[in-house]
């Protein structure tokens, strides 16, 4: 018995697993049965809605279509970061998403020729899906540490340039704590033990019916194209937006107000 490869009975045997975790909760911490249940309400949301979105744009099969599926997703990209970083909206959020955007068309771009062109098209999606979940990451950690590093360092900023240094010398240690900041998710990642914790993405092309050398393959050039996307993005954003950052007296204001 089974629907489209899905075996029905498998499928109840892991809603009663996922009853019983749950039952624990309700006899042990209701506060996170609550959690757990909001969690998992919110997940499958999501996932319905991006499964509508995604078979939407394979049925259509079309570049433009793609194309402005991924200035959408570049624009909430930079808007969940001015949300969780705190910065204004309405004078960071242009700059960010053109930032998202370069950064996602010119490693996704690269990573698409790396498959033939009748495959390009289908796989577009799920690629560009995949760097801007890593720069969704990677990015609010880089702008947040970019921010607390020039909100505390402004002392020492005007010291380093009363002595000749030039603001790109002033600012580069910040800089330089944004991009090591922007690895650690991929950092933990590459250096979790991956014999016994398999990457998703590999897994994912396993259960499809991929070769295994060519799941092989596809996920190390995932991680060398996450990886050159952080990087990029992230000097993207912080050389487009540093006239943001400072006022005409070089001063850190970031809301742009008078001071």
């Amino acid at each position: 018995m089974g629907i489209i490869g899905i075996s029905v009975w498998g499928v109840v045997l892991v809603v009663i697993l996922l009853v019983a975790a749950l039952a624990i909760f309700w006899l042990l911490d209701r506060r996170m049965l609550m959690r757990s249940l909001q969690a998992l309400s919110a997940m499958t949301l999501q996932l319905a809605l991006a499964a509508a979105y995604v078979w939407g744009l394979f049925q259509l099969d079309n570049w433009l279509v793609n194309l402005l599926w991924l200035v959408v997703m570049a624009g909430a990209v930079a808007y969940i970061y001015t949300r969780r970083v705190r910065l204004p909206s309405k004078r960071f959020w242009p700059v960010l998403a053109f930032s998202v955007l370069c950064g996602s068309l010119l490693t996704g771009g690269s990573l698409l020729l790396s498959v033939d062109a009748d495959n390009a098209k289908q796989l577009f999606v799920p690629m560009i899906a995949i760097v801007a979940g890593s720069l969704l990451s990677s990015g609010t950690l880089a702008l947040g540490e970019y921010v607390i590093c020039l909100r505390n360092t402004r002392s020492h900023r005007r010291y380093l340039q009363a002595n000749g240094a030039t603001h790109l010398e002033a600012i580069i240690p910040c800089v330089r704590r944004s991009l090591r900041a922007s690895l650690l998710p991929l950092f933990k990642f590459m250096t979790s033990p991956l014999i016994v914790a398999l990457p998703l993405l590999f897994c994912g092309m396993l259960l499809g019916g991929v070769k295994l050398w060519i799941a092989i393959v596809v996920t190390i050039l995932m991680m060398m194209t996450t990886f050159a996307a952080t990087v990029l993005t992230v000097v993207i954003i912080l050389w487009l937006s540093d006239r943001y950052f400072f006022d005409s007296n070089d001063n850190f204001n970031p809301s742009g107000s008078l001071s």
